[in-house]
């Protein structure tokens, strides 16, 4: 489900609260990102060098995520298809 969707759902639907709540969170995650991206792009080179590691127990914990992720995007269990709807459902 992508976020144009979302917003067109609860736009449609007259969900307005989910529609300012879903901008408000998706413009946090944006600029987080973006404060990232433009440290390593403009950022000092000498702090970015003297960062700490986390070490195995963060790879391990990212990459579980990450195939998570990875597992939902080509396959969602019926389970959690109709999960997803009843919430939906329930949204309005």
């Amino acid at each position: 489900m992508s976020e144009y969707q979302l917003l067109r759902a609860a736009a449609g639907g007259g969900a307005w609260l989910v529609l300012v709540l879903f901008l408000a969170a998706s413009s946090v995650v944006f600029l987080s990102a973006s404060r990232h991206l433009i440290d390593m792009a403009f950022g000092d080179p000498i702090s970015a060098v003297q960062g700490a590691r986390d070490g195995n127990p963060a790879a391990l914990i990212v990459v579980s995520a990450m195939g998570l992720l990875l597992l939902l995007g080509l396959w969602m269990p019926l389970w959690f298809s109709g999960a997803l709807g009843s919430a939906a459902a329930v949204l309005g």
